[in-house]
């Protein structure tokens, strides 16, 4: 026999061929039972995380993104208390990207990742080491998917001048990126002199002047006539 908990959640799953995604009203009331007993949400997120592994392994495709659809609405519903279930939600995502041979599946695990890092606030990563890694992690993996194919020609000449780019756009003292929604001055009229070799105080650069020359890079990056590229 099956707990309340895991009852809830095995109602939620169709049982005809021809169904699809979660039954809406288990769905609701799965929903319902869990934003009354908020502390339920870590039994029922170590069910579907147990229970994701297990379809996933198996080639349950169908099962697994009827999954995927409970989670996004269980995170869209418990915002307030995301905390309490969000590493089985970043340990489902970790184990399903291993596998990106199911488009479909990688484009759902997106889905739930923006409603997942849209409501997270990030408190606990600096807490929990084991959390933050699986997080990292699965950043990473959708970052891989993101470059999984075409030409590398260029790009590995992009990867070598872009991340010094971007890396310059973080304030030293602070750690905080600039914002890259205004024009940098004087984009338009070229590169700016560079900077005197002399140890005169008054020659030294500054933090403003290294940001505005790498949002100038930036901006002569993408605005010229073949940025596409």
């Amino acid at each position: 026999r099956y707990v309340k908990h895991a009852s809830l959640v095995n109602n939620c799953y169709p049982v005809r061929p021809d169904e699809k995604g979660p039954k809406s009203s288990d769905l609701s009331y799965l929903v319902y039972y869990t934003t009354a007993k908020p502390a339920k949400l870590t039994k029922v997120g170590s069910y579907i995380e147990r229970r994701v592994l297990r379809d996933f392994r198996k080639k349950r495709l169908s099962d697994v993104h009827c999954s995927l659809e409970i989670i996004r609405t269980l995170v869209l519903s418990s915002k307030a208390h995301l905390n309490i279930f969000s590493k089985n939600v970043i340990v489902i995502l970790d184990a399903i990207l291993v596998d990106i041979s199911d488009f479909d599946i990688v484009r759902h695990c997106q889905t739930v990742f923006s409603c997942f890092a849209s409501a997270y606030d990030g408190s606990t990563l600096g807490v929990d080491p084991e959390f933050r890694t699986l997080y990292e992690r699965v950043i990473s993996r959708f970052a891989s998917i993101a470059t999984h194919s075409g030409d590398d020609s260029d790009r590995a000449q992009l990867n070598m001048v872009l991340p010094p780019i971007l890396d310059c756009l973080i304030d030293s003292k602070t750690g905080i990126p600039q914002p890259l929604f205004r024009e940098p001055a004087s984009a338009s009229s070229g590169p700016s002199p560079r900077p005197s070799m002399s140890t005169d105080r008054e020659a030294l650069v500054t933090d403003r002047d290294v940001i505005d020359e790498a949002l100038r890079c930036l901006h002569t990056l993408f605005c010229s006539p073949n940025g596409g590229y």
